[in-house]
């Protein structure tokens, strides 16, 4: 079912044009001229999405973003923009926004975007569902015990993690993170991962899971705090576990609208995998081809 979506545009030909993609496309849209006309729009008809500039006058979109989120904290949006502002992309981040597209797009890369947004539990489902049967003939080759923690246990990570990895797919999309900075952050978000996982499978004690909770935490305020490119890495010679070349390939696709939000989880699952069970799975093989190349190079 498509989402109801609210167009905030003060360009009447660019907001004029955003209305006709999305309705020939299917979808019941809204539109609004400015910030106060779209809080009074959202107040009277329900939106499951709102698409919305960032310059305008008066309130400003993500101003507007933020008041609507407060008062409808389901609705997810698209912010678009034709400027690299400093800040826009941090206070987006702040806003929980889900993706940042950059004028001039084409028809297609908007409802791609809406698309990816629209479709994003049932992508992150499939995902998750993805990882589950990696991981468990993952855990058939090292012949471990079943996972011990369940859902509801790891409910408050899950929560955390979400917004971690939506963030850091905002920051990379607004172009906020330079890729030297993206590593950085990436090699954190990483680090949660393999911490999670061992909570899963038994090697944390449940007491430990806040310690996984901050984590994750630590890379949203990081990514909600800083300006454009200026997450400084302390020593840009340092040596990674990830080769640059590999994670610079990764970042394009994510900038380019190749890789989805969705997709970043299995992307950061399949390179915490050993050699030993990247040997003998080729689905493994396959899928960490698809983000980081051939892993036997």
């Amino acid at each position: 079912m498509h989402p109801r979506i609210l167009v905030v545009e003060d360009d009447e030909d660019m907001r004029d044009s955003i209305v006709d993609t999305l309705e020939d496309a299917g979808y019941q849209v809204g539109a609004a001229a400015s910030g106060a006309e779209a809080l009074a729009l959202a107040g009277r008809s329900g939106f499951g999405l709102i698409i919305t500039d960032v310059r305008m006058a008066g309130m400003d979109g993500i101003e507007t973003l933020a008041r609507l989120r407060r008062e409808h904290p389901y609705m997810r949006s698209i912010v678009i923009t034709g400027y690299a502002s400093d800040d826009a992309p941090t206070r987006a981040i702040q806003a929980e926004a889900w993706d940042y597209i950059y004028k001039p797009f084409g028809r297609d890369d908007l409802l791609r975007a809406v698309e990816r947004v629209k479709n994003a539990d049932s992508d992150r489902n499939k995902t998750t569902t993805l990882i589950d049967a990696l991981t468990s003939g993952y855990q058939k080759l090292k012949d471990t015990a079943a996972a011990v923690v369940t859902d509801i246990q790891l409910a408050s990570v899950e929560q955390v993690r979400t917004q971690a990895f939506q963030s850091f797919y905002v920051g990379v999309r607004s172009r906020k993170l330079a890729s030297a900075s993206a590593l950085y952050v990436w090699e954190r978000l990483e680090a949660a991962e393999r911490e999670r996982q061992a909570l899963k499978e038994g090697g944390l004690h449940l007491q430990e899971r806040q310690s996984v909770v901050d984590a994750y935490q630590y890379v949203v305020d990081l990514l909600g705090a800083i300006s454009r490119d200026s997450l400084a890495v302390a020593n840009p010679s340092r040596t990674s576990h990830i080769d640059r070349q590999a994670f610079q390939a990764f970042f394009r696709g994510i900038q380019e609208g190749r890789i989805g939000a969705h997709e970043l989880t299995l992307a950061a699952f399949v390179r915490y995998m050993d050699a030993f069970a990247m040997e003998r799975s080729s689905d493994l093989r396959e899928h960490y081809r698809a983000f980081w190349g051939d892993p036997a190079a």
